[in-house]
């Protein structure tokens, strides 16, 4: 009876909202605004020895960074880098590192870097920068809008968010621009961000760093509900962005132009969405996904489906159901400024014989084109290693470790030696290491010359890639985000990038700008709050190339 009243209460909170028109618009211009602040006042970050990428913020004139914490390979004190678009790597000063609070406070030497100011509160919908990885040069950081689950209490430092697609240490930003929180942790009612004053009360030396903070205006948007505890467990999803999705759902055409599909193998549970191309009954949809028996769901009925063809370029397959009269995809070429906001589609089923279909708003912003040439961070800056942990000492750098099986450990350098160069060069820091590193390949055999009991000696080594996080596989470092990417997420012709976070089975589906058009079709779920969209040119070649290999039906 407790938890049949306790629902009851929760869906009577979702109801009270009310979300218009108008609060869309003005989160679509804050969007818009924060999208164009982004580039100057963040910057991509890593860590020597690690794949992954992830967003800083610039917070200081002097180039001081709120970054994510990142733990070091195989515990070694190694340097967070900052990435450059045009893939040149910077090692950054270290100043603060808090693992429990997943934050650090670097240092940057780069000029031109535009600080944002720091807030003392929280609106209650805010953007936090995604944990998404970046691996293509140039391109943007990510951003998410998230909602507050529920008011927190007057003198709380920390607030509940609703997005599980966040990342720990992503920073929290109110919509005018300004940095108010971290994400600091995971509860059972998802991310939990602490506010910059909590964190600046715990650290002297950051309160020393940071500017003071301001007093930013709230948005004039709705409310988060105030929950008790027990309120607070059970919900799923803020009643914000219940009430959003509602007013979202408006700008898809109705009949929706879609359907499911679903694999018959049992060894292949899930379903798919499909999108209707033609009125008697040819459907789009991933081609990866599928297995040999299909059915597909629509209006109300099943119908046995027919794999016609598929495109290896574009993982586009062609399936086909006896039906006439179906609404078609119109497709528009516009593409939307960076930042505007995103929906798609979402098709549910329920584990029955009837598996009956609800439609349902994803919503996202645009980051931008990912084109098919763009090298990607780790193959223009790739991660390079001489198998060996250093210690800075007045008189150079020694070597305090050794890598086992490594080129290094084969080579006869031990633990004791300084380095006094490697192929001649002079590498007397850990910054002109890095610098020396970042011009050399995986496989490159280098001269390390060393002092050793007041002799030099000079040994081979080949540089090698330390155990990396691999930078494309969409799986944060944190567990607890709920996304199942895509088996197959590159190479695709030129796509849209979105933060929509859809899983595997969501793809095959149309997106959808603010005003309704379809921009393109989902094809690739990389990772939490990135997801990659055929545009409809490459759609259009596609299905051409479909439609002349498709077999008879």
């Amino acid at each position: 009876m407790k938890v049949l009243v306790l629902l009851t209460a929760l869906s009577s909170l979702a109801s009270a909202v009310t979300w218009t028109d108008q609060h869309t618009r003005t989160l679509d211009e804050r969007s818009l605004a924060f999208s164009q602040q982004l580039p100057k006042s963040t910057v991509i970050i890593g860590r020597l020895g690690r794949a992954d990428t992830r967003t800083a913020v610039v917070i200081s004139t002097e180039g001081h960074l709120i970054s994510p914490y990142l733990g070091s390979i195989d515990g070694e004190p190694a340097p967070y880098l900052l990435y450059h678009p045009d893939g040149r790597r910077e090692e950054l000063t270290t100043i603060i590192e808090k693992d429990k609070l997943n934050f650090a406070l670097l240092k940057t030497e780069s000029p031109g870097l535009a600080p944002v100011p720091l807030s003392e509160r929280s609106d209650d919908t805010v953007f936090v920068t995604g944990c998404a990885p970046i691996t293509k040069l140039g391109e943007q950081a990510h951003f998410q809008v998230c909602h507050l689950l529920a008011q927190p209490a007057e003198d709380s430092k920390v607030f509940s968010l609703d997005l599980q697609t966040v990342g720990l240490g992503d920073a929290v930003f109110n919509l005018d621009g300004s940095l108010t929180g971290i994400i600091s942790k995971y509860t059972n009612s998802g991310p939990q961000a602490t506010l910059l004053s909590r964190i600046i009360e715990k650290d002297a030396k950051l309160s020393e760093v940071l500017p003071e903070l301001v007093k930013s205006s709230p948005t004039q948007l709705p409310k988060a509900p105030s929950l008790t505890k027990d309120e607070l467990k059970e919900l799923e999803q803020s009643a914000l962005r219940l009430a959003r999705e509602k007013e979202a759902l408006k700008i898809f055409p109705s009949p929706l132009p879609s359907v499911l599909i679903f694999n018959v193998d049992k060894q292949l549970t899930h379903s798919i969405i499909g999108t209707i191309v033609d009125a008697n009954g040819l459907i789009l949809t991933k081609a990866s996904e599928l297995g040999p028996d299909l059915t597909a769901r629509y209006n109300g009925k099943t119908h046995p489906a027919v794999l016609l063809s598929t495109d290896e370029k574009s993982d586009l397959a062609l399936v086909g159901i006896e039906a006439s009269n179906m609404p078609v995809i119109q497709w528009h070429e516009d593409i939307p400024s960076s930042g505007s906001p995103l929906a798609a589609p979402k098709l549910l089923k329920e584990t029955t014989s009837e598996m009956l279909i609800e439609e349902s708003a994803l919503l996202g912003n645009f980051i931008g084109i990912q084109k098919s040439g763009t090298p990607t961070i780790h193959q223009t800056s790739s991660v390079t290693s001489l198998g060996v942990v250093t210690e800075q000492l007045d008189n150079g750098l020694q070597i305090s470790a050794i890598r086992s099986k490594s080129s290094a450990s084969k080579s006869g350098l031990t633990v004791g030696d300084t380095i006094v160069n490697i192929d001649k060069t002079k590498t007397p820091t850990r910054s002109t290491l890095t610098s020396f590193l970042n011009n050399k390949a995986v496989g490159d055999e280098v001269q390390v010359n060393i002092s050793r009991g007041g002799s030099t000696q000079t040994f081979a080594v080949t540089l090698e890639s330390p155990d990396l996080m691999p930078p494309t596989t969409g799986i944060s470092a944190n567990s607890s985000i709920p996304v199942i990417p895509s088996v197959r997420r590159s190479p695709f012709p030129d796509c849209l990038v979105h933060t929509i976070s859809l899983n595997a089975w969501d793809c095959g589906s149309p997106l959808y700008d603010q005003n309704g058009k379809a921009i393109g079709l989902n094809i690739a779920s990389v990772s939490a709050g990135k997801t990659l969209a055929l545009t409809p040119r490459e759609i259009r070649t596609a299905l051409e190339r479909l439609l002349t290999n498709s077999r008879q039906f």
